[in-house]
């Protein structure tokens, strides 16, 4: 302070005899000289100033390149590009060129001009990895020491520490289609769209690869996470859709909302329905070799160690790329990583992942911003999100939670300003052509219609705007009542009511020269708890052992127990009402009544039982009045609204247990039987790390009343060409029926954990599958068997038909004796189909029974 008071006391006199001097006329001629040195003095200090601004993208995908390293040529100054690829850059070199380079990409040399302020445009090409040459000296591995710091100081950081938390998320998604195999327009196929391809394709790096947008979508949402009980709960307060098909509906929102939610600092991080192991995870050594690269400063206040990440065996599910951790929390900063083609991801060539976390008021670190490239068979997404009002242990009870996920019924309802308002980052120049190429393409009925064949084919039902035409599958089938069999049926959807949803069909055979159909209506009382009322009538025929499509809504398992000969069909008239509601959250109850008639038709289905205790009556028909009460529990689903539909989607891989009860009521509405029926199931899909998925369905059923055998447990026989799932591929129909059975239809994807070490077949990108169907059970002979006066006075069938004939046969099971078969499958043969080696065990003996069969299936995974 001293010595500033000193300073300011000797400038005084200077500064009033400067004053004095501009007051002075001769001293006037010398202000502009004096401006004019001035002025040159500090040109001369800018001569030689070159400053350069970019944009660094991907040259594929038009995609920002995040955290690359921007460097004058030959000299130690340097940047990097922020989450939106932009950089600035500035200095005297004496060079004319810059280098800008990224893991995963190919270096490239740029020539600038200097002493001149400009912006340049960077397109980077994906590089071939090679592992680059390591020098192993002594001491511990200095990446390895910084993971140590990480892994304890995890509970500091990690957002698991928090109660609660809530934030508000900005997302959006691009999808582009690209030429097949980049091939030219006389392509057969591709020919008819060439010059409306040309015209509104987006050019996709320096090779100007176009790329066709297809579908945009943006969705701003408020997030909640309770950790104890542990509850999510996403509310979709506004999206915004623009596509080629999908274009009714925000489901493409909510898949991309849940699915986007990466966190790299959990041990393993899910990508499109797989488990891969994070760099951060503690069994990241067995996994990855990790090298410390460099150290600076991010954003001007996190001090972080650059650290570049390479896999052990590119096989595995694992990541390649560079993170960036802090020097004083050893929390995850940045991070840039991505995963190649030999991570066994089909249709699948790249995928990239950039995020960028924060710190909140608690201490636990947020991954804020995340950049998402897929690169796939020709399909090119993209997708942003952003995180912004993170609030931390702000408490809501857990009631709050009620539901996984909902939409406003608003949601699409906000005009251009809202979203311009609202949109974090803006449009980037891709998205924005994206949206003036997509409107106009809309306008052209030859790309409008192949994107409507392009989502029946998704969804099964071909959209006409208010009426949607389906499911395709059910358009042709064969039996031995009808032989061919022809179905026309469809819906409305949400254009046409956003309360009534009506859905029917009507089918003719050929054969049997006959009319089947039906006809139901749906009403929502509360799409908030999804509470709705409905109708049906329906008058068709039915294999012994199929299920009901009704219950199962499964429309290729009604296929595949369907289609090909049966000898034992019924026609059946059912009359339906019910009542359904989210109870509580992720249970789902169903109330439903029916009257069913039955009668049975094939030639080859010949039984009978008695009506009356005398058992001097009887008859091979029977009315069913009946109420069945279906609860559905799938924890940690999220709910997926397409428009007056949901269905669930379980990311999460929890269990899923359902349990039915069903009563008959005898002389209510012509019912003929009193009878009481529970069944009790539980369904899992769950990845095993590196073993591939495993899958298994349980159940156990159980009939408590003596009723003919068409009312009891038929296990569904599977004779036709095709495997399903739930389903014995190798027993004929109606082969077992039993009043007490447990079930178990069990799956292992292998992926490539076998094919993958064969030398010259794992080039083809196959992998194995083995399945177990498995079936115990009872049948109680003193009520459900044969009536014999002296042997079983009790039972209700007899062996003769009303009309003479022999009843048709049937099996029972015990549990010291089960029904079981294997099957020994190839799947991912060109993407798509499945070919098994089904093996039957046990009941050989039956007459027409197989042993092995071979049986088709086709099914996209990735």
């Amino acid at each position: 302070m001293l010595n500033f008071f000193s300073i300011y006391l000797i400038k005084q006199p200077l500064l009033l005899m400067f004053i004095t001097l501009i007051k002075n006329k001769a001293f006037k001629i010398f202000i502009p000289i004096l401006t004019n040195f001035f002025l040159s003095s500090f040109l001369l200090s800018i001569i030689g100033q070159t400053t350069i601004e970019g944009h660094v993208t991907d040259a594929q995908t038009l995609e920002p390149v995040v955290f690359a390293n921007v460097l004058f040529q030959g000299t130690n100054k340097g940047t990097i590009t922020d989450f939106n690829g932009f950089f600035s850059i500035s200095g005297n070199p004496a060079t004319d060129s810059l280098i800008i380079s990224f893991v995963g990409y190919e270096t490239k040399t740029v020539r600038i001009k200097k002493d001149t302020v400009q912006f340049i445009e960077i397109q980077l090409n994906p590089a071939t990895y090679a592992l680059e040459e390591v020098v192993v000296r002594p001491g511990e591995n200095p990446a390895h020491i910084i993971l140590r710091k990480v892994w304890a100081n995890r509970k500091f950081n990690h957002i698991e520490k928090l109660s609660s938390y809530q934030y508000e998320n900005y997302s959006r998604s691009t999808v582009f289609l690209r030429k097949f195999g980049y091939k030219s327009d006389n392509e057969s196929f591709f020919k008819p769209f060439a010059k409306t391809f040309n015209e509104n394709a987006v050019s996709t790096g320096e090779e100007a690869i176009p790329a066709l947008p297809s579908y945009i979508t943006e969705s701003l949402s408020d997030v909640y996470f309770l950790n104890s009980p542990k509850r999510e709960y996403t509310y979709i307060k506004a999206m915004n859709t623009e596509g080629l098909a999908f274009d009714n509906t925000g489901m493409v929102s909510q898949l991309v909302t849940k699915q986007e939610n990466f966190y790299f600092p959990d041990n393993t991080v899910s990508l499109i329905d797989k488990s891969f192991i994070s760099p951060l995870s503690r069994m990241g050594l067995f996994y990855y070799k990790y090298y410390l690269m460099d150290s600076g400063f991010i954003d001007g206040r996190y001090y972080c160690y650059e650290i570049k990440i390479v896999p052990r065996r590119e096989e595995d599910p694992v990541f390649r790329g560079t993170m960036w951790i802090n020097d004083t929390t050893f929390a995850l900063k940045r991070i840039s990583v991505e995963v190649g083609k030999k991570a066994e991801l089909n249709f699948i060539q790249r995928i990239k992942i950039q995020q960028d976390y924060e710190q909140a008021d608690s201490g636990a670190w947020f991954a804020v911003k995340t950049r998402f490239m897929a690169d796939g068979a020709n399909i090119f997404v993209t997708n942003y999100s952003e995180k912004s009002k993170i609030k931390v242990n702000q408490y809501h009870d857990p009631g709050f939670y009620a539901s996984d996920m909902k939409v406003s019924y608003k949601a699409l309802d906000y005009d251009d300003d809202f979203w311009e308002n609202r949109r974090e980052n803006s449009y980037e120049r891709l998205d924005s052509l994206a949206v003036q190429r997509i409107s106009s393409l809309k306008k052209t009925k030859g790309i409008r219609i192949t994107a409507l064949l392009v989502e029946a084919a998704i969804k099964g039902y071909y959209n006409f705007g208010r009426f949607e035409a389906g499911p395709y599958l059910f358009l042709y089938n064969f039996n031995d009542i009808e032989g061919s069999r022809l179905r026309l049926g469809g819906r409305t959807n949400i254009d046409f009511s956003k309360h009534w949803i009506l859905e029917g069909y009507l089918a003719y055979g050929m054969r049997d020269a006959s009319f089947k159909g039906s006809l139901q209506a749906e009403y929502f009382l509360s799409k908030e708890r999804w509470h709705k009322i409905g109708a049906q009538f329906r008058d068709d025929i039915e294999n012994a052992g199929s299920v009901d499509e009704f219950y199962t809504q499964n429309s290729f398992l009604t296929f595949a127990t369907t289609f090909g000969g049966s000898d034992k069909m019924a026609r059946s008239r059912i009359w339906r009402v019910w009542m359904e509601t989210d109870l509580l959250r992720n249970i789902h109850v169903k109330a439903v009544f029916s009257n069913k008639t039955f009668q049975p038709l094939s030639t080859d289905f010949y039984f009978a039982y008695y009506r009356d205790e005398e058992k001097t009556i009887l008859a091979d028909n029977y009315i069913t009045s009946e109420l069945a009460l279906i609860f559905r529990y799938q924890p940690k689903s999220t709910y997926v609204l397409d428009g007056n539909r949901r269905f669930p989607v379980n990311f999460n891989k929890s269990p899923v247990f359902s349990f039915e009860y069903y009563k008959g009521f005898k002389g209510f509405i012509r019912g003929d039987f009193d009878y009481h029926k529970v069944s009790a199931g539980i369904y899992h899909n769950f990845t095993a790390g590196g073993a591939g998925t495993m899958i298994y369905d349980l159940s156990f059923t159980k009939v408590f009343t003596a009723l003919p055998f068409p009312l009891l447990i038929t296990l569904a026989g599977n004779q036709s060409f095709f495997r399903a799932n739930r389903t014995y591929n190798l027993m004929n129909y109606g082969e077992f029926v039993l009043d007490e059975a447990i079930e178990l239809f069990y799956a292992w994807h292998m992926d490539g954990l076998i094919i993958n070490r064969l030398p010259l077949i794992r080039k083809l990108d196959w992998r194995t599958v083995i399945t177990a169907h498995a079936a115990f059970g009872d049948f109680n002979e003193k009520y459900n068997g044969y009536y014999n006066r002296d042997l079983n006075p009790k039972g209700i069938l007899s062996d003769i038909s009303i009309d003479g004939h022999p009843a048709t046969p049937f099996y029972s099971l015990t549990y010291s004796m089960p029904y079981a078969e294997l099957s020994y499958g190839i799947e991912n043969i060109f993407k798509f189909f499945r070919v098994d080696l089904i093996q039957r065990l046990t009941y050989l003996d039956h007459p027409g029974v197989h042993q092995f069969a071979v049986k088709i299936s086709g099914v996209f995974r990735f």
